[in-house]
């Protein structure tokens, strides 16, 4: 194998993560980009609101976890028996097991395909959440509402949602690996909606279920998707420059022309 051989194998595109040769890398950045203003929008706008309401933050994250449940018991979400079992089903993907299994074996599966450099974009980048979850829950240190469901258990601090927080991280990032290699950007497009929509059911469940206040699910999805956006950003392969021949070169080359 000559020299050019080696470059070339080892600047493969399946080993980088944001490389302009691969076909879907645009519109996984711009998604992104999307998700982590869309989230920074909503917990400005609840701040704005919560500013603007007679108690603060605090009252009108208590307002709409009692709307979300029954007057009469406020450890009772509203709705049949079955939806707050769906709710139930839906927060798991959330929680720590799941995205210990899942990053393991998606870790795993992406070395195995020769995809190292993705494969250590996910284990940093789901390191690094839950590390920061957990400072940051030791620092608010911030109670759990009053209107916790009596099937769910908690262990830690309210804020910020680490279901939120990591479930945003993992299914965000997993389908920006997936989209980048797309040539298809309705299938690439569809990936990326999907993880959005996962991540914004699994934040809902937890306010649902009374597990954590909605600036606590907000903070968790602002968190998540900017980790996503930042590492994206560092792991980034630029377009190598090309060769562009001198003057002098240029001259030489038409004198022995």
């Amino acid at each position: 194998m000559d020299k050019m051989d080696v470059k070339s194998d080892m600047t493969r595109p399946s080993d980088f993560v944001d490389s302009p040769r691969l076909p879907g890398c645009a519109l996984v950045r711009t998604a992104l980009v999307i998700a982590t203003l869309g989230t920074s929008a909503l917990l400005v706008m609840w701040i704005v609101v919560g500013l603007l309401t007679p108690g603060g933050l605090a009252a009108i994250d208590h307002r709409v976890l009692a709307m979300l449940h029954n007057i009469y018991d406020p450890n009772d979400p509203i709705g049949p028996a079955w939806l707050e079992g769906a709710m139930r089903d839906v927060s798991a993907l959330g929680s720590n097991s799941v995205i210990l299994f899942v990053s393991i074996a998606s870790a795993v599966i992406l070395v195995m395909m020769h995809r190292i450099g993705p494969a250590v974009l996910l284990t940093s980048t789901m390191i690094a959440a839950f590390l920061t979850n957990t400072i940051l829950k030791t620092i608010f240190s911030r109670e759990r509402p009053d209107y916790l469901s009596l099937t769910v258990n908690v262990e830690t601090a309210s804020f910020p949602s680490s279901h939120a927080m990591l479930s945003a991280a993992l299914y965000l990032l997993l389908a920006s690996i997936t989209a980048r290699e797309m040539a298809d950007r309705r299938l690439a497009t569809f990936i990326m909606i999907s993880a959005g929509v996962t991540m914004l059911a699994v934040g809902f469940s937890r306010v649902y279920l009374g597990a954590h206040w909605p600036s606590d699910v907000l903070a968790g999805w602002l968190l998540g998707s900017a980790a996503v956006l930042a590492a994206w950003q560092m792991a980034r392969s630029p377009t190598p420059p090309e060769h562009k021949p001198s003057a002098s070169a240029s001259r030489d080359d038409d004198l022995l022309a």
